[in-house]
């Protein structure tokens, strides 16, 4: 799945979870794989860190993020860079201002933008991990959690024909906390949902697309 997406700025993550005075959070704007962007993962701290965009195990090498951005959550369990985490429940929530995708209707690659209707930040579900010994940007890392989405009425239309069509799974706020510290797998799913196009709108955008 091609995808990158941009951050809020500082200011606007404490809608989320307010930011500690002295964690000083440097990031880009636009987030794409290897990049380094605000998370708020569920350790025992419950904090806000700074991960790179890509979730790399460590036994991977760092430029591992390049493929491990997103997970499909369908086959989850069988993908050995994703299901070590999934069952250790090392959930996050990514801030998203909106994200870009491609569309190839007029016969090339046309970056659409998705975003909330009312253009307000939302919360992707993800999943966090960290190389304990690996004090880089790399040190924590993190992949927005996907599902199929052929028949979705608002991602359906993305993606080359060639690829599987897929959407990023939003939650409500009221669902942030519930998603965090959800105590089974089963409790994970029935947060997982796609984006409500009632809620959601695309539109063509100039941001080029590279992923």
């Amino acid at each position: 799945m091609r995808i990158h997406y941009q951050s809020p700025e500082v200011h606007e993550l404490a809608q989320f979870k307010p930011v500690p005075h002295d964690f000083l959070l440097r990031y880009a704007h636009d987030i794409w794989p290897g990049y380094p962007a605000p998370v708020w993962i569920n350790d025992l701290s419950h904090s806000w860190v700074i991960g790179s965009f890509g979730l790399i195990p460590p036994w991977a090498d760092p430029h591992f993020s390049k493929s491990t951005f997103t997970a499909p959550v369908e086959n989850i369990t069988a993908l050995l860079t994703f299901r070590n985490v999934w069952a250790l429940r090392q959930l996050c929530i990514i801030p998203v201002s909106c994200f870009f995708v491609p569309d190839y209707a007029s016969g090339k690659s046309v970056s659409w933008k998705i975003e909330r209707n009312d253009h307000r930040p939302f919360g992707v579900a993800g999943l966090w991990e960290v190389r304990v010994y690996d004090q880089s940007i790399t040190h924590w890392s993190f992949a927005i959690l996907t599902r199929n989405a052929e028949n979705d009425p608002l991602m359906g239309r993305f993606f080359h024909r060639d690829e599987e069509k897929r959407t990023p799974l939003a939650l409500a706020a009221n669902e942030y906390e519930k998603w965090l510290w959800a105590p089974s797998e089963s409790a994970m799913l029935e947060l997982l949902h796609p984006l409500d196009s009632a809620v959601f709108c695309a539109q063509e955008s100039d941001m080029f697309q590279s992923v």
